[in-house]
Order: C-alpha cells, then structure tokens, then sequence
C-alpha cells in the first residue's frame, strides 16, 4: 500500500468535523485527501464511483488489486496537498517537499451516514485509527432545523450514527470517542492527545491552522469574526479564541423549545446517553 498510516474522522454535518479536521492537519505528519468520504465515493468528477462500480463488478474491490488501485487514487489526492495554496504549509513558514507529503498519514473526513465508509477503509487498512466526533445533539438539531431540515430526520440519523459508532467500537483496535465541546474548551490540549493517541511524532505546536467559518451569536445570527471565511489562518493560544467561542451549543440549544426537544428525546435519547450528555426535559 501506498499509504502506511490511514486516519478516519466521523462525526455530524454542521457538527464540527471540519475543526477537527484541521487540527489533526496542523501536525506536520498528517494530510488529508483534500475532499470528505462522501464527496470522492459519490461525485462522477472524481472518478471514484466509477472505479468502485468496476472493481465491484469484476470482484476486485475486495481483493488486494482492487484495493491497491484504489490506495493509489487515495496517495494522488494526498500529493495534492503539495499544490494546495494553504495545506502545503507543513508550518506557518515552511513549506513541505514531496518526500514529506508522500510520507504524511492520510485523513479522511466522513460527515453522518458516510461512516459507513469507515468498514471497507478498515478492511483497506487494518491498522486505521478511528476518531468519533461527537456533539451535543440539541445543538446540532438546532443548526439543521434552521436549515430548513426536521428534528426527526436528524434525530434518526443522530439515532444511527451513534450505533454505528458502537458497533465500530468493538470491531476496530484503534478507536477513540471525541467530544465537540471539549475541543472548543482547550483545543491545543486535544490536539496534543490526539497526536499521542495517533503515534505520531512529538512535536511542539505553538500554532494551529484552521479554517474561518461564520459562528453563531447569541441571538442567533451567523457572524464573519476572523478573516476570510474558508480561508485557513495559523492561531496561537490567544488568537485561537477569535474564531472558537465555547458558548455556541448554548447559543443554539436555547433556540429550541420543550415540544421539539421531546420529538428529539422520543428518538435519539439513547444516542445522547451513548455520547455522555445529559436528556433534557
């Protein structure tokens, strides 16, 4: 295989795994395939799904050529990163060689029921470490409800992926659970565990490149509060708390009232047991 070490981050849409992302990315030793699990596997521009189709139809994508072909499509999208105007910083003023990304680990990003990519990745490469995103799902609820989407549907997919993520816990060797608001609290601390937990060589981070996204204030409107949004900046341990504000879940879970968070509760209560958060009334 191309790729000797192999990273999979999963978690909810509109719940943080794009955080995550860049902070497991701001580690020398770590790039990504430049786009999420879902978006390679499904979009024809990619080329993936007509790969796939081929190796499923000849009986190849469970045997070492398929599998081989498709490591290779993953390793050029690493190589990508080379010619990326932001990932080929390794630091915020040194730029990788080819040698360094060729020899990077490879992380994936996969948002709600694209986990389900994480079995035939873990039959690609057995040693795949696993990181499960978790978050609130009164909060996360909320920022799909006020796009147009139903608590129901959510809390279904909520429902589902917290299964899946059990299931996966028993199944993988490296496994670990993750929660949002303990990312927000002191990223620069999980970054680190998560750089041990990953085995990755130690080192010192006093910067961390992340991407600017529009936050939620009180009132619940979105704000621009850093820079270009999209855009990635390198932050230290003062800058940093520009762009994360430990408040957001509060800020979103107030937007809900008693009969919604009831429709939430009759079908995800589990889940929200499963990941540690206490079920409101």
């Amino acid at each position: 295989m191309k790729n000797n070490k192999v990273i999979v981050i999963s978690g909810f849409s509109r719940g943080g795994t794009n955080l995550l992302w860049n902070i497991l990315q701001s580690h020398p030793q770590i790039c990504s395939v430049r786009y999420e699990t879902g978006t390679m596997f499904r979009k024809r521009r990619h080329n993936f799904s007509r790969v796939i189709s081929v190796l499923r139809k000849t009986g190849l994508l469970r045997k070492p050529i398929g599998k081989s072909i498709l490591d290779y499509q993953f390793y050029r999208y690493k190589l990508s990163n080379f010619s990326h105007e932001e990932n080929r910083y390794k630091f915020e003023d040194e730029i990788y060689t080819k040698d360094e990304v060729k020899n990077c680990a490879l992380c994936f990003k996969s948002t709600d029921l694209d986990i389900n990519y994480t079995s035939h990745l873990s039959e690609m490469y057995p040693q795949l470490y696993f990181i499960g995103l978790t978050r609130n799902g009164y909060a996360v609820a909320e920022g799909h409800y006020r796009r147009g989407e139903s608590i129901t549907d959510f809390a279904k997919q909520y429902q589902q992926v917290a299964e899946k993520m059990k299931l996966l816990s028993d199944k993988l060797d490296n496994f670990k659970l993750v929660r949002f608001e303990e990312m927000l609290n002191d990223p620069f601390h999980l970054a680190k565990d998560l750089y041990e937990y990953l085995d990755c060589e130690p080192v010192e981070l006093n910067k961390l490149r992340l991407k600017s996204k529009k936050v939620i204030k009180k009132d619940g409107a979105h704000e621009e509060i850093y820079g270009k949004p999209g855009s990635k900046y390198w932050f230290d341990t003062e800058t940093i708390k520009d762009l994360i504000k430990p408040d957001v879940n509060n800020n979103q879970i107030k937007n809900l009232n008693s009969k919604q968070i009831s429709e939430f509760n009759s079908i995800a209560k589990d889940a929200l047991s499963y990941f540690g958060y206490q079920v409101n009334k």
